[in-house]
């Protein structure tokens, strides 16, 4: 699956694979790299683990089933026609589900991530923004905004074509064509209106199961996470959360921090940690951090709520306030390779009716794979520390984990370059999104392998 940026803020265009597991984000300061990926986040956090059967349990409540509706209504005003095309009405029905599925959860994201949509068109062509998602080169989905950044969508399908086909067999009477292909038919009216229910259930979930492109769960960690962290420890859980509703509140005399999501997403990871949730499958990875670049450990007081760091060969625990700035910004990434990762607190107590995922908890492989935004990795760290750790993003690419990166770093771009050329890491697996300014906003000079 490719997901496309038009006109987003500053960009002009970037296009996101997300076949590929390592993403690095490479560019100047202001040109944009922050606002692609919160732009990102947004979207797949409200196309991840979506189901549509929620809502139509069993078919149930056929009466005030859309498609049950039309089909209904098709047949009933059919004047003896022996063919019907139903492609456009069908389609616009299959859009409304999405629209209901994936757009208001959507609009919330950006809105509380960038506050004014109408912002958030491009200023250099004063086009309005827009996702493109590309389920494959027939099928994609286009999510655009309109002038004052309201958001609709659109289905397109090269293969879009469905009829229904009055025949003069008793048991296959009532027949539905797709693209010229048979997809059933029945004898008896009653049974072809709940045969083409299933279908179109069938058809929008597989439509949400593409979307999810075994994504199980998605995790950002922003530049400067030590100072964000420290600044708002004390009473996290209590901003994050109201920030992300904070457009819903009645009382507008009480005035909240506004909180981009992907940070109040942060803040609610680190203050929502289990230490009974452990991941053995990254002990090589931490042990890697800890003895090696930290040369201490990194713990998680639950009583505090405050994450610790213990240097090696001393009786001392220190704060993250008293510790060097490199302990403090990689502190956090080691706590989510401990506790976090795996173990997302808003996925294992899910609040989103259409949200399935029955492989979340199980360590099989059918469970799908987790994404790791990085925002600039190589701040406060030397040189030579910041090339171990794009050693260490390329030993997790084999870890079930997807992981983008945003830098400045010349240090990690060549220390990248350098172990593709000598086959560390396979060239299909990488992506470098090289930024530049054009006439038009930032957009991709040069991709990199």
């Amino acid at each position: 699956m490719k997901i496309e940026l038009r006109n987003f803020g500053p960009i002009d265009r970037l296009q996101f694979d997300l076949n590929k597991d390592l993403h690095l984000i490479f560019g100047q300061n202001a040109i944009g790299k922050s606002y692609a990926t919160y732009g990102i986040y947004c979207l797949i956090k409200n196309i991840k683990n979506k189901s549509f059967r929620n809502r139509y349990f069993y078919y149930r409540d056929l009466d005030t089933n859309d498609f049950h509706k039309f089909i209904k209504n098709t047949l009933k005003n059919r004047k003896k026609q022996q063919r019907i095309d139903l492609s456009l009405k069908y389609k616009t029905l299959i859009e409304n589900e999405l629209r209901l599925i994936i757009l208001s959860g959507l609009q919330n994201s950006l809105r509380n991530t960038f506050s004014s949509l109408h912002n958030l068109k491009n200023r250099f062509t004063n086009k309005n923004f827009e996702f493109i998602i590309y389920l494959s080169d027939s099928e994609k989905i286009r999510i655009f905004a309109d002038d004052e950044g309201t958001l609709d969508l659109e289905y397109l399908s090269k293969k879009n074509k469905l009829e229904f086909i009055l025949k003069d067999t008793k048991t296959t009477k009532f027949s539905l064509y797709s693209d010229d292909k048979k997809q059933f038919g029945k004898g008896k009216e009653d049974d072809f209106l709940i045969e083409f229910v299933r279908f179109s259930i069938g058809n929008v979930e597989n439509i949400l199961k593409r979307l999810d492109h075994d994504i199980r769960d998605i995790y950002y960690l922003p530049a400067s996470r030590s100072g964000l962290y420290q600044a708002l420890s004390a009473f996290t859980p209590m901003i994050a959360e109201l920030t992300q509703n904070r457009f819903f509140m009645q009382n507008k005399s009480i005035e909240l921090p506004s909180l981009s999501e992907p940070l109040s997403d942060y803040f609610i990871d680190l203050s929502t940690v289990d230490k009974k949730n452990s991941n053995k499958e990254f002990t090589e990875v931490i042990n890697f951090l800890e003895k090696e670049i930290l040369k201490g450990a990194v713990k998680y007081d639950e009583k505090t709520k405050r994450i610790l760091y213990l240097p090696q060969n001393v009786n001392l625990e220190l704060n993250l306030s008293e510790a060097s700035s490199m302990v403090a910004e990689l502190s956090p990434l080691v706590l989510y390779f401990k506790h976090i990762l795996n173990y997302k607190y808003s996925s294992l107590n899910p609040q989103d009716r259409f949200f399935f995922d029955g492989y979340y908890q199980r360590r099989s492989a059918p469970r799908g794979y987790d994404i790791l935004f990085v925002e600039e990795p190589e701040a406060h760290l030397h040189p030579e520390i910041q090339v171990k750790l794009i050693d260490l993003f390329v030993q997790l690419t084999n870890q079930k984990l997807k992981i983008f990166i945003t830098s400045h770093s010349n240090y990690m771009f060549n220390k990248l370059n350098n172990l593709l050329i000598k086959k560390d890491i396979k060239e299909n697996k990488v992506k470098v999104y090289h930024l530049v300014h054009t006439k038009e906003g930032p957009g991709i000079r040069k991709i990199c392998r």
